[in-house]
């Protein structure tokens, strides 16, 4: 059998305390079951006291009473779980704040800061930082300030609101957070209210005295108890023996029992009603038994009972001088902060001592006056209340008294009289304060004492003397200047400075482009020479003129180097990315989105403006090359001619124009300007007006492909624009010439592919009147050859013509019905034949009479009349329906010409891009030197880096097209000799060599483009580098072209010199506009003269222009009168044959008679009255001329001549541009009238 026994089997038997188990309390049967031996000890409870048991045992056949158990069987240990320990004889929950692992070992408390979430933890993980603290590499640290914690857990700190703060780390509450505002001055209060638990403990002692050193012991024995069980600062808990008085307790003697009052103060009545209900009280009092136990001077005391836990609330009083924290709970006197002017020392709020302040509320030491400072009581709170000694001065720290100011000894100090200062700093006296730099003393003695130097003087140091120091010549000062430093130059003066940077002299501002405003700039330096406005600086001292203007005629630089919008860089020339010009020196324009479609669309318009032009040219002078009279191609040469060189004056902005030194001398000496830059004022206006002139007579503006080329480029290249867009216009105009080739054939292919077709279909001819005359006689002699003549000679001339004219298509309706009606005898002699006499004459055989043509071989009047007869080309150029190769060649004529029309403009652009002009500027020697730099485009220097392309570019087209060009087409024409004039030379080069003489056919090729190359090369190039030395060149130009041409007289002279006469009145013109302009920019005259030359010229350039148009509207109205007398008389001729016809006819009727008559009168009215209309239009350009003509056999031409009294009248004023076409062949004597001059 088993009992279990809490002292030794061989000792006296003990029974084990085990609470509740009987069973355990009697000897127990071990029973063998399956060779083991078995024994029931039953469930131990919760109850059962923790410890080490014995098991004796003994035989059951010795009847096992108690002392017969003597045998040691075991032990059995029993031990508390897992979260419980046991202080004593119970197992007891851990408690909050303590983990507990089980068995026999203690509880552990967390770490500093640290709690547990329930009272049953078992381990230190489950350890977590309580309210106010985090954790931090495995520590619990207190919350900074600004910030709280209100829950246990391993979350962090949370921030206070914006602008809020807390008074000391650790808080655990929102509310601990203050405004940052608020001052720590302000006292709220010095009590506060906090929960407390309250109990007592009942205290017994058995024997012994509990005097005072005891009764210390047994206090500090229980509170470290107390404090070990709740985890609290000793400074919140109290424990005071309350039963027993201070008198009556000391050498008492303790016979029964000893009652100690226990406070524990908690900051939050949560935190003390959570204490309540979860401490273990009893564990308490175990624990505080067993550290009685513990200690030897203790033993005697027992905890006999605790009463019962109240919650109450406790004052927390805060000392003397001390009040409580905004935003803090008081748990004990020690949370208490000192009051302002009270600092903490000794563990007692005491006053500020003189000489020390504090205005925080805190438990810090009050803080020191600054040196030399103190104040004037005990306990100051503000800084302000220390105050300085005599002589020194300051607000935060006692200092000498500045410069400038005394201090009398009130701590504050006292500025010096106005413009007064003192010589040094710890003034302590008025008579120490002198005048300051720039002043001096009053002279009268009630104004201040100290006054400004006057503007031109100054004075360095502080003293009592007067300002004698003075500025350099032409210089000034503004009043009270303390220093050389202080003068600057007058307006129109510049600074000149030494090797130290200061002013040396004041010199003159005489330079073109610059404004010298004096003074300083806003950086402090002196101000130099600026540039004015449409001027840009290149140097100090120097400024070239802009030439670039905006839209309103304003100059892009506006001053001081400063570009106007959509312009940069040198000269305000250049445009910035994504802005392109139209043209030279145009304003900058910004780049259209879809630059490509712009390019696309320009380039179409450009070549179709070219090629429509001069197809239209082409046409005029392949037409006036089969009749030798016609002069509209020569007189609209000679005006395009005169036209180019005379815009050349366009390229010179006249407005901004200076005279020469001696000129800008004379005129200041008159209107009495000194030290200003004289302009020509020359009139914009007038300007215009030329430019509008010589744009009427353009037809089609510029496409402005250069510009959308720039664009393109710019978009095209990214980072490369700048060398993309100045490169993308000499890249199209050096293809020019290869696109307008191309869309002259174009073209050309159009009009004869599909606009002639197209014509013939719808009734229009383009053959000569005279074909279509020799058609209508040709259906004649096929259908009614005369058979019975009275005269041979017409018949035979009949005969010869039918057998000229076989095969020949008719293009006219069928005239059978007329023909019917007509005697071949008639018909032979009729007009149609007279009128196929006179073609024949005309063209065959020149200068041969009649009868003269009847005697002639048949051969001859054969080759004669096929030759008149034979298929004109259409338009003077193209053969009917020609193949591909014959188009090619027949629109060599519209090619050629086309090129040479480009050939102004491209020489003009290909000088643009090498037009270097000289610029001075300043180098790094400090020498003027003129750099070279190209003008469309200022930044880039001439021949360096980026120009080299654009030059190759440009001499490549100066040497291809503006020189070999012509040069090859001079070689061509040279190489023709003696064909020159020959029909299909002139369809071909007419229009260079219509109307000239013979010997002088090269005029146009050589001279004239020579003239105007000069003019171009002059103008847009650097052959002279001033704009002035420019403008006295052209008219030098134009006096040797003019004296040339008036010497030569290289024009043909059908109609009295009509050319050289009209060339000589343009270039005339031309001379005079040149002149006038050099003269004015010599003489340099007053405005009001400058505006009457202005407006003369402008008056006579329109006179020329019209003078040259009304020449033109000759030409045609003669062309028109002329034709339209040769269908009259053909008109009258059918018309006579149709009445004949009518008169003859067998059946004829009454009414048709009528209405024949009615048409052809009505029609012949028509032709009349325009007949009438042209001559009445030819007689205001020419007056009727009566002429002599004699037609004889033996000269070789008919011989003009005029009666003698006519002579007079004779001398051209406007030269007709046809001869009388109209020839009376009857009788020599007879007269026609020809106009031929105006009055």
């Amino acid at each position: 059998m088993i009992l279990v026994a809490s002292s030794k089997c061989s000792e006296s038997i003990q029974l084990g305390d085990l609470q509740n188990l009987t069973l355990l309390r009697q000897p127990m049967r071990i029973y063998l079951d399956n060779a083991t031996l078995q024994c029931t000890l039953g469930e131990i409870l919760w109850e059962a006291p923790p410890g080490v048991y014995q098991l004796c045992w003994c035989s059951q056949n010795s009847g096992c009473g108690l002392a017969s158990f003597r045998a040691a069987a075991g032990h059995l240990q029993v031990t508390c779980p897992q979260g419980f320990y046991s202080p004593s004889s119970r197992c007891r929950a851990c408690g909050r704040g303590f983990f507990c692992p089980g068995g026999t070992t203690a509880r552990f408390p967390c770490m500093g800061g640290g709690t547990t979430l329930g009272v049953n933890a078992v381990a230190s993980t489950d350890c977590l930082c309580d309210r106010g603290y985090f954790e931090e590499l495995g520590t619990c640290k207190l919350c900074p300030t600004s910030t709280y914690k209100s829950t246990a857990g391993s979350s962090e700190c949370a921030r206070c609101p914006s602008n809020f703060t807390t008074f000391k780390p650790g808080a655990v509450s929102n509310s601990s957070c203050i405004e940052e505002s608020s001052s720590s001055k302000d006292v709220q209060s010095n009590t506060s209210e906090v929960p407390a638990i309250v109990f007592n403990l009942s205290l017994s002692l058995a024997e012994g005295d509990a005097d005072e050193t005891v009764r210390k012991q047994l206090r500090a024995a229980l509170l470290s108890s107390i404090l070990a069980s709740v985890r609290l600062d000793a400074s919140v808990v109290e424990l005071n023996f309350a039963n027993v008085t201070n008198a009556s307790f000391l050498g008492r003697r303790l016979a029964q029992s000893l009652m100690a009052a226990v406070t524990m103060r908690y900051p939050t009545t949560e935190d003390a009603e959570g204490l309540q209900s979860e401490l273990d009280w009893n564990a308490l009092r175990d624990e505080l038994g067993l550290a009685l136990q513990q200690d030897e001077n203790l033993k005697g005391f027992e905890v006999s009972a605790i009463s019962a836990v109240e919650l109450s609330s406790v004052n927390v009083v805060c000392p003397a001088n001390a009040a409580k924290p905004p935003g803090v709970t008081l748990m004990r006197p020690e949370d208490c902060a000192c009051n302002p002017g009270f600092g903490y020392d000794e563990g007692a709020c005491r006053a500020c001592a003189l000489g020390e302040y504090k205005s925080a509320l805190s438990n810090e030491r009050c803080v020191k006056c600054p040196e030399w400072t103190s104040t004037e009581r005990a306990g100051a709170t503000e800084p302000e209340e220390c105050k300085c000694e005599a002589g020194r001065y300051g607000e935060d720290q006692c200092a000498h008294c500045p410069k400038g100011f005394y201090c009398p000894g009130s701590g504050k100090s006292v500025p010096c009289p106005f413009n007064s200062t003192t010589e040094s700093g710890g003034s302590s006296s008025s008579a120490d304060c002198k005048c300051l730099p720039g002043h001096q003393p009053s002279e009268p003695s009630d104004s201040p004492p100290c006054e400004p130097c006057q503007p031109g003087r100054y004075k360095r140091s502080v003293s009592n003397e007067k300002c004698f120091e003075t500025c350099p010549s032409n210089a000034n000062s503004p009043p009270a200047s303390t220093e050389p430093g202080n003068c600057s130059c007058n307006e129109d003066h510049y600074a000149q400075l030494n090797d130290e940077d200061e002013l040396d002299r004041c010199a003159p501002c005489t330079f073109n482009g610059l404004r010298c405003s004096g003074g300083f700039l806003q950086n402090g330096s002196h101000a130099q020479p600026e540039a004015k406005v449409g001027w840009y600086k290149t140097g100090k001292t120097l400024a070239v003129q802009c030439l670039v203007r905006d839209a309103a005629g304003a100059s892009v630089c506006q001053g001081e180097n400063r570009c106007a919008e959509g312009s940069t860089g040198w000269l305000c020339g250049e445009c910035p990315a994504q802005w392109g010009r139209r043209g030279h020196l145009e304003f900058c324009r910004q780049c259209p989105d879809s630059s490509s479609a712009w390019l696309a669309t320009s380039i179409l318009l450009d070549l179709g403006r070219i090629t429509s032009l001069n197809f239209i040219m082409a046409v005029l002078s392949a037409q006036g090359a089969t009749k030798q009279m016609k002069l509209h191609t020569a007189i609209l040469r000679i005006f395009q001619r005169w036209k180019d060189a005379c815009s050349v004056l366009l390229s010179v902005n006249l407005t901004t124009m200076t005279a020469f030194p001696w000129s800008e001398e004379e005129a200041s000496e008159e209107e009495a300007c000194d030290n200003c830059t004289k302009q020509l004022l020359w009139p914009p206006e007038v300007t215009d007006a030329i430019d509008g002139i010589f744009a009427l007579f353009s037809i089609v503006p510029d496409m402005n492909v250069g510009f959308m080329a720039q664009c393109h480029a710019q978009k095209l290249f990214g980072d490369k624009w700048y060398k993309a867009a100045m490169l993308a216009p000499a890249v199209y105009y050096l293809c020019l010439p290869v696109l307008t080739i191309l869309a002259t054939l174009l073209i050309c292919s159009i009009v004869v592919y599909v606009v002639l077709p197209l014509a013939r279909i719808s009734g229009l001819f383009y053959r000569k009147e005279a074909e279509a005359l020799a058609d209508r006689v040709l259906e004649v002699l096929k259908r009614k050859r005369p058979t019975d003549s009275t005269e041979p000679g017409i018949a035979r001339l009949v005969t010869l013509v039918n057998e000229s004219l076989k095969g020949k298509a008719l293009e006219e309706k069928d005239l059978s019905d007329v023909l019917d009606a007509l005697d071949p005898t008639k018909l032979a002699k009729g007009p149609k034949v007279e009128t196929l006499r006179h073609a024949v004459v005309e063209t065959g055989a020149s200068g041969v009479s009649a009868a003269e043509l009847l005697e002639t071989d048949d051969c001859k009047i054969k080759e004669a009349i096929c030759k008149h007869l034979r298929p004109e080309m259409y338009l003077g150029l193209f053969k009917p329906e020609p193949p591909p190769r014959r188009l090619l060649w027949d629109s060599v004529p519209v090619i050629w010409l086309t090129l040479m029309a480009l050939w102004p403009e491209l020489l003009e652009k290909f000088l643009h891009m090498i037009r270097c002009a000289p610029m001075v500027e300043d180098r790094t020697d400090e020498l003027k030197s003129p750099v070279h730099r190209l003008l469309p485009h200022p930044d880039v220097l001439c021949l360096r880096d980026n120009h080299v392309p654009l030059a190759a570019m440009s001499l490549c087209g100066l040497f291809t097209w503006c020189f070999g060009l012509p040069l090859a087409l001079f070689a061509r024409i040279l190489l023709l000799r003696q064909n020159r004039q020959d029909h299909e030379n002139r369809r071909r080069y007419g229009y260079f060599i219509q109307g000239f003489e013979p010997r002088f056919w090269y005029w146009d090729l050589v001279v004239k483009r020579a003239d105007i190359g000069m003019m171009l090369v002059v103008a847009y190039t650097s052959v002279a580098d001033d704009v002035k030395a420019k403008l006295l060149l052209f008219p030098i130009i134009s006096g040797i072209q003019l004296g040339i041409t008036t010497w030569v007289r290289p024009y043909a002279n059908p109609q009295s010199e009509i050319l050289d006469f009209l060339e000589f009145v343009l270039l005339c013109v031309r001379f005079v506009l040149f002149s006038t302009v050099a003269a004015l920019l010599i003489f340099f005259p007053s405005s009001s003269v400058v505006w009457i030359w202005a407006t003369f010229l402008i008056v006579l350039l329109a006179a020329a222009a019209a003078y040259a148009g009304l020449h033109f509207l000759a030409q045609v109205l003669r062309t028109v009168s002329n034709e339209l007398k040769m269908d009259t008389e053909q008109e009258m001729q059918e018309t006579q044959m149709d009445r004949e016809w009518l008169e003859n006819s067998k059946n004829p009727r009454q009414e048709g008679r009528k209405t024949f008559r009615k048409v052809q009168a009505t029609k012949e009215k028509l032709m009349k009255v325009a007949q009438i209309s042209v001559d009445w239009l030819l007689t205001m350009f020419e007056p009727d001329e009566q002429l002599k003509f004699c037609w004889s056999a033996d000269q070789a031409m008919p011989d003009l001549s005029e009666p003698n009294e006519k002579k007079e009248r004779l001398i051209p004023r406007l030269r007709s541009s046809q001869a009388a076409e109209s020839l009376s062949h009857r009788s020599c004597g007879r007269r026609s009238d020809f106009p031929s001059t105006l009055p």
